[in-house]
């Protein structure tokens, strides 16, 4: 249990701790006042340090950076010895003009300066050029590359950090990556800002291409024969609404159309014409049924049935066909090629051995 000096009696109170949520000895934070569980605080400090997050560690609920001296009392040493070589780590690659020397098992480096690009190492004294990191030579440095190295970042989930070039592996989770050297939030398959309201994560996991034009096309007419049924619905209500209409308008004398399965084909093919032209004729026919009362009531009464079973019928048409492709189409497919994706991901990372932690860099001093 953690008793550094920093600790006295007053400090150490039994209260519920936000993090674990039991009854603990806790201990309040100096610069925000927040009060976690030991147990839960060395853990937190302890997860910060070993992903190398050492220049900034705050408050888990605020954010407020903890005090150095109140956060090396409450490391063990193990802890404290780590967060010391990363943050001498931190400090010297924060310096652009520093350059670690390129020899095999050497931990030295050398600092450059703005009209010096001839490097030496501090300990091993190799000579090398600050651009390249090749031995040291004159005139302009030759592009190399690395193909071996190539070849080890793209199986191991390799990437620089698009902000500051820093080399990034991803070990799990999800999208959203985070740089330790400069606190960039980066997505990791297109490299955009992550906290961007232009940044879709859906969009990068399925690509751009399928919401192209081309493909919203070919999805049309793949659903094209779920409409058959809409159809047929148009149909009926057509039957049902304009019944009134025929009687009163077509006698047994006068029927220029020998099929009503005709009439009932064309309502369907410009029924949004028809609703567009009846708004603007029945303003008409009001107006004239208000003036005299004739035989337009009847034709208002049919306009007015064809309005709302026009609308009734693209409301059921809009809502029915987005039901009917997200639930027929989307959701399925996509469901299952996620679901086997995710099991060929997982029982690929258990057989995968976990490399042993290893300091990048020992910094002797």
């Amino acid at each position: 249990m953690l008793t550094p000096p920093l600790l006295t009696e007053e400090d150490i109170q039994v209260k519920d701790c936000p993090i674990c949520i039991l009854d603990k000895p806790v201990y309040t934070l100096q610069a925000c006042f927040h009060y976690f569980c030991f147990d839960c605080l060395k853990n937190y400090i302890e997860l910060k340090v070993n992903e190398a997050n050492v220049m900034y560690i705050g408050c888990p609920i605020c954010n407020q950076e903890i005090i150095g001296n109140e956060l090396t009392q409450l490391m063990t040493f193990e802890i404290n010895e780590k967060y010391k070589h990363f943050n001498e780590v931190k400090r010297l690659e924060e310096n652009k003009w520093i350059k670690w020397c390129p020899k095999p098992n050497c931990q030295g480096y050398s600092a450059a300066t703005a009209s010096n690009f001839h490097l030496k190492c501090n300990i091993c004294k190799h000579e090398y050029c600050y651009n390249c990191s090749e031995d040291w030579h004159k005139g302009k440095c030759k592009a190399k590359k690395d193909l071996s190295y190539e070849i080890w970042a793209v199986c191991n989930n390799v990437k620089v950090c698009p902000n500051c070039r820093n080399h990034v592996q991803k070990n799990g989770g999800c999208l959203h990556m985070y740089c330790s050297r400069c606190q960039h939030r980066w997505c990791w398959i297109c490299g955009g800002d992550y906290s961007s309201p232009s940044h879709n994560e859906f969009t990068c996991m399925i690509g751009k291409k399928p919401l192209d034009l081309y493909w919203k096309i070919i999805f049309l007419l793949l659903l094209f024969p779920a409409l058959i049924p809409f159809g047929f619905l148009l149909m009926i209500i057509y039957m049902y609404e304009t019944e009134s209409f025929e009687k009163e308008i077509f006698d047994g004398n006068f029927r220029f159309l020998k099929s009503r399965l005709f009439v009932y084909v064309l309502a369907f093919i410009f029924s949004p014409f028809i609703e567009c032209i009846a708004i603007v004729v029945f303003y008409f026919v009001v107006t004239l049924y208000i003036a005299s009362k004739n035989h337009i009531n009847s034709i208002a009464e049919c306009m007015l049935r064809i309005i709302v079973g026009n609308t009734l019928c693209n409301i059921i048409f809009v809502v029915g066909l987005g039901i009917l492709a997200l639930a027929t189409v989307a959701l399925p497919l996509a469901g299952f090629f996620l679901f086997i994706a995710k099991i060929i991901y997982v029982f690929g990372r258990c057989f995968k051995p976990k490399p042993k932690f290893e300091y990048p860099r020992e910094l002797l001093i």
